[in-house]
Formats: C-alpha cells, sequence, structure tokens
C-alpha cells in the first residue's frame, strides 16, 4: 500500500509540493516565505533599527538564554567554521596584527603583570599537553622551518620531554 504524501499549493508561486515545504498554519511555501521576509528587511531598514535600540535589554536576554540553552551546539557550529576556514581566519589575523602592532605593543606594556599571569595559570592548568607547534619551534632552526620536521620527530622528541620530566620528578622525590 502506497502512502499518500499531503501536498498543499503555495498561494504566492503556487507551486505544489508536500506539507513539509510550509511553515505551519501558512499557504506560502518556505522559499516564498523567505523571499517576503528579505524584501520586509530590505524596506524597513529603519523600524528595525529603532525596534533593536528600543528593546535592547529584552533581546540581549534573549540572546544570553538562547546562548546558555544551545552552548553544545555553538561551540561545535564555531569549532566546524574555524576548522573550514582555518586559512581564511589566519590571513585576516595576520593582516590585523600587521595593521595594529602599535595597539597590541601598548597593550603588552600596559598589562605586562596581568598578561604575564595568564601565561603563568596556562602553564601551569597544561603543563602535560605538549603541542606539536612547541615542539616543532624546538626542533627548527639552523636552516629547518618547522614544516620540514617530519611527525616521527614530533612524537620521539615529545616523548623525550615527558622522560625528562618524569626524571627530574624523581630526582626531587629524593
Amino acid at each position: 500500500m502506497v502512502a499518500m504524501m499531503k501536498t498543499k499549493t503555495c498561494s504566492k508561486c503556487g507551486f505544489v509540493c508536500g506539507v513539509e515545504l510550509f511553515r505551519v498554519g501558512r499557504n506560502v511555501c518556505k522559499k516564498c516565505f523567505k523571499k517576503q521576509q528579505k524584501e520586509y528587511r530590505l524596506k524597513n531598514k529603519d523600524k528595525q533599527k529603532e525596534y533593536r535600540l528600543k528593546n535592547k535589554d529584552k533581546l540581549g536576554k534573549q540572546r544570553e538564554e538562547y546562548r546558555l540553552k544551545n552552548k553544545d551546539k555553538i561551540g561545535k557550529q564555531k569549532k566546524e567554521y574555524r576548522l573550514k576556514n582555518k586559512d581564511k581566519i589566519g590571513k585576516k589575523q595576520k593582516e590585523y596584527d600587521l595593521k595594529n602592532k602599535d595597539k597590541q605593543k601598548e597593550y603588552n606594556l600596559k598589562n605586562k603583570d596581568k598578561l604575564g599571569k595568564q601565561r603563568e595559570e596556562y602553564r601551569l592548568k597544561n603543563k602535560d599537553k605538549i603541542t606539536d607547534v612547541y615542539i616543532k619551534s624546538l626542533l627548527s632552526g639552523r636552516g629547518i622551518t618547522s614544516a620540514d620536521v617530519p611527525q616521527e620527530m614530533v612524537e620521539v622528541k615529545r616523548e623525550q620531554i615527558i622522560m625528562s620530566k618524569l626524571l627530574k620528578e624523581i630526582k626531587e622525590w629524593d
């Protein structure tokens, strides 16, 4: 027995399609509704700006509630974006860094103690984590770039660092 699919006709474009392509309680398909919304937003920019200014606190609360409710989902989306756009983000960061060297230098001088404290906290919190970037920086030099360092060498150096840390701890026990 073949199940009958429920269909509807869009009152805007006249397209006949399944009810899943319509918003609940609407006679306009999602595609036309989206187009309608876009046109409305373009025509009423001033109204929308006024609404946002008038309801700043309310909208801020809604955004915060959404962020708290969907923390994992948002984190996952951000991570996926960063992975997909690694080169683009890196390029923009380099451009920003080049344009704002003076600002960064000034900030670093102004917040020297704070930044030092943050670095120390991070170092203590992550002392067991030895990143590939860090190891490659140790191995590069004298004409060898970090890109030239093979992954096997990185792993061997990581093991060497771990072993030397363990030996240091053992010596401190004596």
